[in-house]
């Protein structure tokens, strides 16, 4: 067999794989500086790092782009000992080589190559098996042949900064999974504000069902992240010896619940970041919501605020989304926003859906490993006619899809129920979304009213989907107020209270 102008005999090369060891071939600096060649199974598919990329156009998705043409198709990162880019090739597949194409190949100087790494295979993303190690590399493209089934693919180097412009897999073509990307991996469609004229619809295959949960940003973590600051787990600090506080911390604090992100954050990339990286190195999932829209909460009022205008709002979600960067999480983006429209002008809902197409198109292009969720009100607000088209002209083809229920009570198989009535909807314009439900109140169902009502309990704990939604998940924190009215008449919105919240606990 001939590996880019090396000659390996058939005896060598089974030699090699029977010892279960890579046959590593380096290529001379100046070889092959051109595209991906065809059959890589990891075009296109899911990469992700833990480190940081120097910078955002340097995320570990251009590695596996098919294009080393110029230094902005590269994953970058000075984060860190040790690097490590994780690519997921959806399925099992029969591997017989890995190519590696390193800075030389897309134009910088041979001296920047990868010099120390190595090369893991894994079916399951946790048990990894090394397929080869280099050391002292100066080449720009190396070769490595490998003889296993794997998901996985996983380069690591402990070079001060990793550059690497593309990792190829090649194997059976008949093996290679069927393309299915992620919604994080599918290009942003062009934003439509509301006053554009309205697209035919196109036919119900033109765009595929979003993938299983399974394959999204969960699977990447070992589960959901539990935050130590959250309201709950700070007021049973703060009161350790009251009697609430050991069954609030067991029942609520002990949960992951979402962490919420508005303009009472003074630098929200540095605070969004430093929550992000507290969950990552945790090897967990965050769950995070942003919500500081102009205008906010128009119907009721009790939350209101948000950002004074629309450019600072813009600024702040580009901030918001780029301190994510290529980390794993969940995004549900303004609660009521969608909702609301009931209580705006024509020209107010235009200013939001185009704030919105804004928002949703930057956690698509800054936040790759996200899946975000436009907030789409709940089984009582928001017709699914009615919702499926403003969740359209909102821009929810640039994200995963949209959440239900936040800070509400309605049942989960309900929800699912109005969930797949909107999705009926969508359809009808070519495509389907996934959907997240808010249970952390739902335990006893609704009862009339939104607004701290009584004998409302705690839903089932964050986890994922199992009857067609994504996520089950904790939005709305149990224990913080609504706004000054039902149980809680003295306690403003956004206020924790451990009356609410061991009223969830025993549903009374």
């Amino acid at each position: 067999m001939h590996i880019r102008g090396w000659q390996v005999t058939g005896a060598m090369t089974a030699a090699v794989l029977a010892a279960g060891v890579a046959l590593a071939v380096t290529a001379n600096a100046g070889d092959a500086t051109g595209g991906t060649p065809n059959a890589s199974l990891t075009l296109g598919k899911p990469a992700t790092s833990k480190q940081r990329s120097c910078k955002t156009a340097e995320s570990p998705a251009k590695a596996v782009d098919g294009s080393v043409a110029g230094t902005s198709t590269k994953w970058c990162s000075a984060d860190g000992a040790t690097k490590t880019l994780d690519i997921d090739l959806g399925t099992g597949v029969p591997l017989a080589k890995v190519v590696v194409r390193h800075a030389g190949a897309g134009g910088e100087a041979a001296r920047m190559n990868t010099r120390a790494f190595t090369i893991g295979l894994s079916t399951d993303g946790r048990a990894w098996t090394t397929a080869a190690t280099v050391t002292g590399n100066t080449a720009s493209v190396t070769e490595h042949a490998v003889s296993a089934t794997a998901r996985w693919i996983r380069l690591s180097t402990t070079d001060p900064i990793a550059r690497i412009y593309e990792v190829e897999a090649h194997g059976s073509a008949s093996a290679a999974p069927s393309p299915s990307p992620s919604a994080s991996s599918v290009p942003p469609s062009p934003s439509v504000p509301s006053s554009a004229p309205a697209s035919p619809p196109a036919p119900p295959s033109s765009q595929p069902a979003p993938p299983p949960a399974t394959g999204g940003p969960l699977a990447k973590t070992s589960g959901f992240f539990v935050d130590p600051n959250s309201e709950p787990a700070k007021w049973a600090l703060a009161n350790r010896n009251d009697p609430r506080a050991a069954r609030i911390t067991a029942e609520i604090a002990s949960r992951p619940i979402a962490k919420w992100f508005g303009e009472w954050f003074t630098d929200i990339g540095a605070s969004v970041d430093k929550y992000v990286d507290a969950a990552s190195a945790a090897g967990k999932l965050p769950v995070l919501v942003a919500y500081t829209l102009p205008g906010r909460d128009a119907c009721s009022g009790h939350s209101g605020g948000g950002q004074k205008t629309p450019a600072e709002y813009k600024k702040w979600i580009s901030a918001f989304a780029a301190a994510i960067g290529d980390r794993p999480a969940v995004v549900i983006v303004e609660p009521d926003a969608l909702g609301d429209a009931e209580c705006m002008t024509a020209e107010q809902i235009a200013v939001r859906n185009e704030l919105l197409n804004f928002a949703t198109g930057e956690l698509s292009a800054k936040a790759p490993q996200v899946w975000a969720y436009l907030d789409a009100g709940n089984v009582g607000w928001g017709e699914p006619t009615e919702m499926a088209a403003r969740l359209h002209d909102a821009g929810v083809r640039n994200v995963r899809g949209f959440a239900l229920n936040v800070s509400n009570f309605h049942p989960t198989d309900k929800t699912v129920q109005h969930a797949e009535k909107i999705n009926a909807q969508l359809r009808l314009k070519g495509y389907t979304a996934g959907f997240v439900i808010d249970t952390s109140r739902n335990g006893n169902g609704h009862a009339g009213s939104w607004c701290n009502p009584p004998r409302r309990k705690l839903g089932s704990a964050p986890q994922a989907g199992t009857t067609g939604e994504d996520y089950r998940l904790w939005v709305k924190t149990p224990g913080i107020s609504d706004g000054p009215c039902g149980t809680a008449p003295g306690v403003p919105s956004g206020t924790y209270s451990p009356d609410l919240a061991i009223g969830l606990i025993d549903g009374s």
